[in-house]
């Protein structure tokens, strides 16, 4: 067995020096519907908060994007109450794979949804991760610089309101209420 790449090792190190510099709790191998794409999901409990869990990928900033200096990682903060919540993060990474693409306000369709059908939040909007502090800046590596964005779960209400009036108008009506992101069954801020 060949060891990791050492982008892969800064990464994960990176990850848990974020989250308290300890191990995680889980790391699990997902892999895409054809089995060509696998990507890494760690899962740690008690961040950013006591009752919530983090899940970030590993690996997703060895696939090719667009712009090749450009390496990316997901981030996401859930409820500890909610199980399986890796297969999002392994959906929306799969997503930038076929896009070869990820930036701030892309919103990946039903990520959430297909997971939780009951859920008021089935969509996925990629945001500056913002619930762990400034622990996920960019990632200065051996291999180039790596970003983090956090899959935001939005409600269909809000997804409407910030094609209608942007995704700056959104960013405020989240910012003028009460928004807990990490609640998959929360009420809409719009």
């Amino acid at each position: 067995m060949q060891p990791p790449p050492p982008v892969l090792v800064e990464v994960a190190d990176a990850t848990a020096q974020a989250l308290g510099s300890r191990a995680p709790h889980d790391v699990t191998a997902h892999w895409d519907a054809s089995k060509g794409k696998r990507v890494d999901i760690v899962r740690y409990e008690g961040h950013p908060v006591g009752d919530a869990r983090t899940f970030a990928t590993i690996g997703l900033s060895q696939r090719a994007l667009r712009d090749p200096e450009l390496r990316m990682e997901l981030v996401a903060g859930v409820r500890a109450s909610v199980s399986g919540f890796d297969r999002v993060v392994a959906t929306v990474a799969f997503n930038i794979m076929d896009i070869g693409q990820a930036f701030p306000d892309q919103v990946h369709t039903d990520a959430v949804g297909m997971y939780y059908p009951g859920c008021t939040t089935p969509h996925a909007l990629l945001a500056i991760p913002g619930m762990w502090g400034d622990a996920f800046t960019v990632l200065h590596t051996s291999a180039g610089p790596v970003a983090w964005l956090q899959p935001i779960p939005i409600t269909v209400p809000e997804l409407d309101y910030a094609s209608a009036h942007g995704f700056g108008a959104l960013d405020k009506a989240y910012r003028g209420r009460p928004f807990d992101p990490s609640d998959l069954y929360r009420e809409s801020v719009v």
